[in-house]
């Protein structure tokens, strides 16, 4: 049964560590439990060692009605200085 969440914002932003091949479980369980029908999702997601493509791959999956935006992501071991960066992908999907 689907939990009804109210996100009354047409943007979502969706952040992920990348596990296994995949979206993280909790991330996963998440986008099944709530419909994105209809809104903007902008993926964010950070990796040990691989490219973010098996992830944003479930996303479109878990909510196939939602309009995918651009996505971020940046390798794990440079997260921590990543903000320029982040404000970058933030200033050029005009948020």
């Amino acid at each position: 049964r689907q939990r009804q969440m109210c996100i009354r914002d047409s943007v979502v932003f969706l952040g992920s560590p990348y596990w296994w091949g995949s979206l993280s479980v909790p991330m996963a369980t998440f986008l099944m439990d709530h419909n994105l029908a209809g809104k903007r999702v902008y993926p964010f997601i950070t990796s040990g060692s691989s490219s973010p493509a098996g992830a944003l791959s479930r996303i479109r999956e878990l909510c196939p009605q939602a309009e995918m935006g651009e996505y971020f992501y940046v390798p794990g071991s440079q997260a921590s200085g990543a903000a320029d960066d982040v404000k970058a992908w933030l200033k050029k999907i005009n948020q």
